[in-house]
């Protein structure tokens, strides 16, 4: 039980941290539409601390697990430990007195999602497999991320500014459950996995199966799963738009009529 438990950190730990982050996202563009602007005033006072803590903490949390709880020393623990450093100097970043510009803060951003998928693309262990065709499908979520954090710095502050940032945390919130994902993958192979497919750990876990059909069967299996978080998120995305829309309308209509009641 305890080795599954260590198996689960190893994913669990950023999943969590990336569900937050994006959620943390969400809820301020929400917030701040609401209002029916984009500019987050006051309520950056309490987000951009949050998304710090979370960031930093986070990325703490995977190098203090591969360094300490877990410290096998084996190429993708490094790796694992490399893509969270990038993530850590971008919250760093936020943290900053310096005053850095919002777009340098977004590239800064970027580079850290582009770190993570330069890594997971040259990732140590293979590409074939269960195992590697998960990691490909990540590298998808990945990419989005990365061009997502891109495009802020080139769009304007404006009602699309604030679509990209809407774009940007529902993406960040995919990457955290489809980590997530592999996690309970490695820790509860037979739910996830065909019969004849099991995780075995040599110096890191390593789903093997039986029979090339066995593999086919699970990469198809995990296939099915990420078009169908992806559907639940773009259903659970738009209806949270059109609720933000309508009490954003809703509030523009009730400020016009008070502006209109001004002696």
């Amino acid at each position: 039980m305890a080795n599954r438990f260590l198996v689960f950190l190893g994913h669990g730990i950023p999943a969590i941290a990336f569900i937050f982050w994006g959620l943390l996202l969400f809820l301020t563009n929400a917030a701040s539409r609401f209002r029916g602007h984009e500019k987050p005033g006051r309520l950056s006072l309490i987000t951009k601390p949050a998304e710090f803590y979370i960031l930093f903490l986070g990325s703490a949390g995977v190098i203090t697990f591969h360094c300490i709880l877990q410290p096998t020393r084996s190429y993708p623990d490094l790796e694992h430990i490399s893509m969270a450093i990038p993530f850590m100097i971008y919250a760093l970043c936020l943290r900053s007195k310096l005053h850095l510009p919002s777009a340098f803060v977004s590239l800064m951003e970027a580079a850290a999602f582009a770190q993570e998928l330069f890594l997971f693309h040259w990732h140590s262990t293979d590409h074939v497999g269960v195992e590697g065709h998960n990691h490909m499908l990540l590298q998808l979520i990945v990419t989005a991320c990365m061009f997502s954090s891109l495009v802020e710095v080139f769009v304007p502050q404006n009602h699309n500014a604030m679509m990209i940032k809407f774009w940007k945390s529902i993406c960040i919130i995919f990457h955290g459950i489809w980590l997530l994902q592999l996690s309970l993958l490695l820790v509860f192979p037979a739910t996830f996995l065909p019969l004849g497919c099991q995780v075995f750990v040599r110096h890191h876990q390593k789903i093997e199966c039986g029979s090339e059909n066995l593999v086919n069967q699970s990469k198809a299996m995990g296939t099915l799963l990420f078009s169908w978080y992806l559907s639940l998120l773009m259903v659970g995305s738009a209806i949270s738009y059109a609720v933000i829309e309508r009490k954003t309308l809703y509030n523009i209509s009730i400020w016009n009529e008070q502006d209109e009641e001004l002696p």
